[in-house]
């Protein structure tokens, strides 16, 4: 839900020229967005590993 809070945040956005740079902004979020759940599906493997009691690496 935060890249939908992102996006209609724009709308309130100072423009620059009369135009947001929408493409870029969306990169941006989509990014952060992406890598937050790359992150959380990492931790989520490392836990399960850690309470498996298996010593092996990734």
């Amino acid at each position: 839900m935060a890249i939908v809070t992102e996006i209609r945040s724009w709308h309130r956005a100072p423009r620059d020229r009369g135009v947001s740079d929408v493409r870029a902004r969306l990169a941006r979020t989509l990014t952060t967005a992406l890598r937050r759940m790359a992150e959380a599906r990492y931790a989520q493997q490392v836990d399960r590993l850690a309470r498996s009691g298996h010593g092996g690496v990734l």
